[in-house]
């Protein structure tokens, strides 16, 4: 074969090569992409699906979203009669100091709390405060706190937890990122999916 025409076979072939790699990774890309958004992984008996940005799961006949991953909370110590005190009741008072550090992202947990409890427990919240102030919330402390109606109240500390005191449960966090951890950890723990 003369070799004008082994260089331009060799071209061919390179061009052909070149060309299914170039397909091939636009698969790939495209597969790699549809197969994140559709991720499924379990945790314990829990079956979660990657929604965008949220992780859900069906419990019951309902689909519940979840902003982080069981494993990325379970480390958050949330005491068994802590919990056990909020599931046997009706009415909670979630509370917290206007002029915490942490008081945006205690807002926000105590918002998307109060939404859960009601539509997944039926348990009744009222916002609340631990002093006066233009905001018209009610005045209400640990003290105040009952066996039937306990109170949540929201701190920044220098620990991660959730535990009873008396009829108080006293939610703590260290940073803004896991205070926002605390309605997940605490969903997670009434639903039973972490024990």
């Amino acid at each position: 074969m003369p070799k004008k025409k082994r260089v331009i076979r060799k071209e061919i072939i390179w061009s052909g090569v070149i060309a299914v790699i170039m397909v091939s990774s636009i698969f790939g890309v495209i597969f790699s992409s549809f197969a994140s958004n559709q991720q499924k992984i379990r945790y314990n008996d829990t079956v979660f699906e990657r929604q965008g940005d949220y992780w859900v799961a069906k419990i019951g006949k309902q689909k519940i979203r979840f902003t982080y991953f069981p494993a990325e909370v379970d480390n958050i110590v949330f005491e068994r009669v802590a919990r056990d005190r909020i599931m046997n009741t009706k009415m909670v008072y979630l509370t917290s100091d206007l002029n915490d550090s942490l008081k945006k992202e205690i807002a926000v947990v105590q918002y998307s709390l109060q939404q859960t409890l009601l539509n997944n427990f039926g348990i009744y919240s009222v916002i609340a405060q631990e002093t006066n102030s233009s905001y018209n919330l009610p005045v209400i402390r640990c003290v105040n706190a009952t066996q039937f109606v306990p109170v949540l109240e929201f701190k920044y500390s220098n620990s991660t937890e959730i535990k009873l005191k008396g009829n108080c449960i006293k939610i703590t966090a260290d940073s803004t990122t896991e205070m926002l951890k605390m309605h997940d950890r605490i969903v997670y723990g009434l639903f039973g999916i972490i024990k």
